[in-house]
């Protein structure tokens, strides 16, 4: 941002204002830069990744698995993962937590997430 003094003195005058100074200058920032800092400084960063996975969640995982799973909350860096059926989830437990983490760590950075839970779709998979 550029200040014209000669400007200031101008509308100083021609408004008959007694503010001594112009304000200071300030920066301006796009809000997609603003949001996550302040969302962070106010304790709800993690409602910002809740909803990129809900968006990217397919991306993420790959689509036969998000067939079967969607992410749910994330509380105190664990996120939930829910599943649809018992046999996925025993799937998952064994050989498919640690891909899960590796993409979810590549797209939110390695402090996002620090574990994952695996439970069982209250909703029965409904999506």
């Amino acid at each position: 941002m550029h200040f014209d003094r000669g400007a200031w003195a101008l509308q100083k005058e021609r408004f008959a204002t007694d503010v001594p100074a112009p304000p200071p200058p300030f920066e301006v920032h796009p809000l997609a830069e603003v949001v996550p800092d302040v969302m962070k400084k106010i304790g709800m960063h993690g409602r910002l990744h809740e909803a990129a996975m809900q968006e990217e969640w397919p991306r993420l995982v790959g689509p036969q698995l998000a067939d079967h799973t969607r992410p749910g909350k994330l509380d105190h860096d664990v996120l939930t993962v829910y599943v649809d059926h018992s046999a996925w989830l025993s799937e998952l437990s064994r050989y498919g937590r640690k891909q899960i983490m590796e993409k979810l760590k590549a797209r939110f950075g390695a402090g996002c997430i620090k574990s994952i839970h695996l439970a069982l779709d209250p909703e029965g998979g409904k999506k």
